[in-house]
């Protein structure tokens, strides 16, 4: 299905991506898994906690317990799994284990600084480390489930010289995918540049006294 929207005198096709991309392979997400088992493989770099099932539910050695508590990790979250849909919550399905956030990956992803982004600071000034992190691996979970349904999108405009497109838009809420505002940009930026390539052209036509009759109006005014 195709959604057509009218922006400048230019129709934004957005539609469904054929063929989108792993976001934990293609964006290297900041965001580690731990599972219980190899039956969850559609997270990369996964690290495989084997736990034992006692009286119907998964238990794990102390050592194990150790070994997840005790990585150096900013947040960890509890996994869960329900015909094929992960989550934070424990609302349905099983847990198969936990997303965490390692402070050197935290480290890593944001410009090599063990400090809270300022766009995490702009609705609430003092919002911890571990929150941020929260936000980050649940927001991973959900982008993975987009991925996993199909909700992943992109745009197409043609314009006169050349057919634009941009994909990789995870979610079916367009505006907080921003999927809308990048071709609105793009149609933005295209018109900037003919405008500029009218004025430029103009600029010749007076230096050189060419007759008003002769001149083109600017298309994009």
């Amino acid at each position: 299905m195709v959604e057509t929207i009218t922006y400048k005198g230019f129709e934004i096709k957005v539609e469904r991506e054929h063929y989108p991309e792993d976001p934990r392979y293609f964006y290297d997400y900041a965001g580690r898994i731990a599972t219980y088992n190899d039956s969850h493989v559609g997270f990369n770099e996964c690290e495989l906690i084997g736990a034992t099932a006692k009286n119907g539910y998964l238990s794990w050695s102390s050592e194990l317990k150790w070994y997840i508590f005790n990585v150096k990790m900013h947040a960890i979250l509890p996994l869960y799994e329900s015909n094929g849909i992960y989550s934070t919550e424990s609302v349905q399905g099983n847990q198969i284990g936990f997303i965490y956030m390692p402070k050197d990956r935290f480290k890593e992803r944001y410009f090599n600084q063990d400090c809270i982004p300022d766009i995490y600071k702009k609705d609430n000034p003092d919002i911890t480390i571990r929150q941020v992190c929260e936000i980050i691996l649940k927001g991973e979970v959900e982008t993975f489930n987009d991925y996993k349904n199909g909700e992943v999108y992109g745009w197409t405009i043609e314009f006169p010289e050349e057919t634009e497109s941009c994909w990789g838009y995870y979610g079916e809420d367009h505006e907080k995918s921003g999927v809308i505002e990048s071709a609105m940009n793009s149609i933005d930026c295209y018109l900037r540049h003919q405008r500029v390539k009218h004025f430029n052209k103009l600029r010749a036509h007076i230096k050189h006294r060419v007759p008003l009759i002769n001149r083109t109006p600017c298309a994009y005014a």
